[in-house]
């Protein structure tokens, strides 16, 4: 969860002014987290909401910098990394349940693509 880490790791008056506008910092990485979650499920459907999610995370950022961020979309891609990382972690472990089956794993398979491949 680096970028709660981040976000925790701000300036007092960025963290006050965040407070005041979301309640706390949880509820922004919250907002932005299920922001990408939602853009997540939403890929590839054209539904309109996915430009609708996309304003919404541009007016944070946008607001991130007001408060007296150098770059607001730092933070939003520290958090769109965190969604990420849960969400490759899920599929290795699907993955290293179908592997077993087969006597491996994905870290042995990964090794040996490396390897063999050098991919």
């Amino acid at each position: 969860m680096q970028g709660l880490k981040r976000l925790l790791c701000l300036p007092e008056n960025v963290k006050n002014q965040i407070v005041n506008a979301y309640g706390s910092v949880q509820n922004l990485y919250q907002k932005i987290f299920d922001l990408n979650a939602e853009e997540y499920g939403l890929t590839g459907s054209g539904s309109p909401r996915l430009n609708e999610i996309q304003t919404e995370i541009y007016h944070i950022e946008d607001q991130l910098e007001e408060f007296g961020l150098t770059d607001g979309n730092d933070i939003i891609t520290e958090i769109s990394s965190d969604f990420g990382e849960i969400i490759v972690n899920g599929h290795i472990k699907e993955l290293n349940n179908y592997l077993s089956q087969f006597g491996t794993d994905f870290d042995t398979m990964r090794q040996w693509l490396k390897s063999k491949y050098n991919i």
